[in-house]
């Protein structure tokens, strides 16, 4: 059974995605908080994350920091892959990374980002 970590601060949101990934078999892992998401992620047993750029944090906040590269960069020690969910296209170039391998443009309904986990867990991954 594939993991997939859901990493949005909306309750509802990431209610309403789980039960659509669990009728479709995947197991979920949710996180409300930047912090707490990357320890998941490096606990290992993820398979793909979908995150927000912009979460709670628990620490200071420099200028221009942007709590999703906390996740971003979990994801990348564990080369595990993300889809970023974001209401804007533009994205910190930061996240410029081979394990950025899609993203979801807000609002989107639930189904359409089952399919699009759906086929990103489907697709071979290069090597």
């Amino acid at each position: 059974m594939l993991t997939v970590l859901i990493v949005d601060e909306a309750n509802l949101t990431r209610k309403t995605i789980v039960d659509e990934l669990e009728s479709l078999g995947f197991e979920v892992k949710t996180a409300e908080v930047a912090d707490v998401a990357a320890e998941i992620i490096r606990a290992g047993g993820i398979d793909l994350v979908v995150t927000e750029l912009e979460l709670p944090y628990y620490g200071n906040r420099p200028t221009g920091f942007v709590p999703g590269m906390i996740v971003i960069e979990a994801a990348r020690e564990t080369e595990t892959p993300v889809i970023i969910s974001s209401f804007s296209l533009i994205a910190p170039r930061h996240v410029n990374t081979p394990i950025i391998v899609g993203m979801l443009l807000k609002p989107q309904s639930y189904s359409k980002v089952a399919k699009v986990i759906m086929e990103t867990l489907t697709q071979p991954q290069p090597a």
